[in-house]
């Protein structure tokens, strides 16, 4: 399966796809007479003007075309798979790579009697916003936009925790999708979610989950600074490729900041990488230059100075 780009050189292929299914997604409420105006002549005209008006087309092929979507600032249109080559996953991953190629949060429209489509869509966590407008005197297209739910996991998250983990883990480590994980890791994990002192909210797009994020809490010897001894360290904080630059990151950090205020935390600490830290200052972070630290592994160093310092008075 690969998904490409729609230009010159791939106009008429595009326009095929379009043609085809927009023809068969329509027969069963428009006119024949209607239905047949839309060639695949009629839909290259239609793709070359949008993308003349500022739409980005992709077309998807595996290996021969089967489908197509489009995307003008962040409104996802044409997405269309060919009669014949649906129920086979086209259409999920046409959205969800359209939902990439948003800036924003994405909207779309559908027609309201599109029930296969709307299946589709709020499987990926689209719901009605409200918005509607007339196509006929009997039809609307109803406005469909994502509804991102932000909730703190319990227990029975479990299972979506450890994905979430190891999807962090693998970003950020650009490990290969597949990678196995050591049981021994994968035993202290689940560990930590179930009886460590944490708490960690998910971001779901329907049933899926699109982000996550973990706040951990350390008691410290009382300091003036701090004098309940009482901090915390942000970690985990992922969203999935999907979605990013849509403030889904914003909005997990932000739930877990109020909730470490409100139990005491004088202080919340982090590692940032170069990509995150423009979310973090705009969320008040600040670098700091005061911690030292000391990794186990040197202990086998021999030119470590503990192991070799002189005693002095």
């Amino acid at each position: 399966m690969n998904i490409v780009p729609v230009d010159r050189s791939n106009l008429c292929l595009a326009a095929a796809v379009h043609s085809a299914s927009w023809q068969g997604s329509h027969r069963e409420f428009c006119t024949a007479e209607f239905v047949a105006l839309h060639t695949p002549e009629h839909q290259e005209a239609y793709i070359d003007r949008k993308m003349s008006e500022g739409s980005r087309f992709w077309m998807l092929t595996d290996p021969r075309p089967a489908g197509v979507v489009s995307v003008k600032d962040s409104l996802i249109e044409d997405l269309y798979v060919l009669p014949d080559r649906q129920n086979m996953g086209y259409g999920t991953a046409l959205l969800r790579y359209a939902i990439g190629e948003c800036p924003g949060m994405p909207a779309l429209w559908i027609l309201e009697n599109n029930a296969r489509a709307r299946r589709l869509y709020e499987k990926e966590g689209f719901r009605e916003t409200g918005n509607r407008k007339a196509v006929t005197g009997k039809l609307d297209e109803i406005e469909l936009a994502p509804q991102i739910v932000y909730r703190i996991a319990d227990p029975d998250d479990i299972g979506l925790m450890m994905r979430t983990r190891l999807d962090t883990l693998i970003a950020v480590n650009g490990l290969e999708s597949d990678h196995l994980f050591g049981e021994d890791f994968l035993a202290a994990a689940r560990k930590f979610f179930l009886e460590g002192d944490q708490e960690t909210v998910l971001a779901l797009a329907g049933d899926r989950p699109v982000g996550c994020a973990t706040m951990c809490y350390l008691c410290l010897m009382p300091t003036f600074s701090h004098p309940t001894g009482q901090r915390a360290r942000l970690m985990n904080v992922y969203t999935d490729g999907t979605w990013r630059r849509k403030g889904i990151a914003y909005h997990m950090v932000s739930l877990l900041i109020r909730r470490a205020w409100e139990r005491g935390a004088t202080e919340i600490s982090l590692d940032a990488t170069e990509a995150g830290r423009k979310l973090y200052r705009k969320l008040g972070f600040t670098d700091s230059g005061e911690c030292m630290t000391l990794d186990a592994a040197c202990r086998h160093d021999p030119d470590n100075r503990l192991n070799n310092r002189e005693e002095t008075t």
